[in-house]
């Protein structure tokens, strides 16, 4: 019988967006738009929106990777208060194997010229198949293809 290992990780990504707070939360929250920018990983990387119920108990789902392999990312909703915050707790599966299981914290503020937005992932890494360097990295690849999509403030 082999030990199971945890280790604990907090990622933190900051962004600020010429777009207001409206539109930012609007990219959370429709399935389409997610489609555009929620991936980790480089421009060859698929992205696929098997689930999403925005609402607080709902389900997201997707799968995203090269062409050839996927990760699975799956998430319940515990919170939602429009174009203020997005809580959910998220689990990253590679094939049979789950990575991780996180509650992730999304942060919009209004600002004068756009909006600024915080991801927190509270991390539990399991089984050392992940880390905080390899997950930060993701969060800001991703966080970079939304300010691509809605501008830099």
């Amino acid at each position: 019988m082999s030990e199971a290992a945890v280790r604990h990780e907090t990622v933190r990504v900051e962004r600020s967006f010429s777009a207001p707070a409206e539109r930012v939360f609007q990219a959370w929250s429709d399935p389409d738009q997610l489609r555009v920018w929620y991936s980790p990983g480089p421009p060859d990387w698929i992205i696929k929106v098997l689930e999403h119920d925005f609402r607080v108990g709902g389900r997201k789902r997707v799968a995203f990777g090269p062409p050839d392999d996927s990760y699975v990312e799956d998430c319940v909703y515990a919170d939602i208060v429009p174009n203020e915050r997005i809580c959910f707790a998220m689990t990253v599966a590679h094939g049979d194997e789950r990575l991780t299981a996180s509650m992730v914290t999304v942060e919009i503020q209004g600002r004068d010229a756009g909006s600024q937005l915080v991801v927190t992932d509270q991390m539990a890494i399991l089984d050392g198949s992940d880390s905080a360097a390899a997950r930060e990295e993701g969060w800001e690849a991703t966080v970079d293809k939304l300010v691509d999509l809605l501008g830099r403030a």
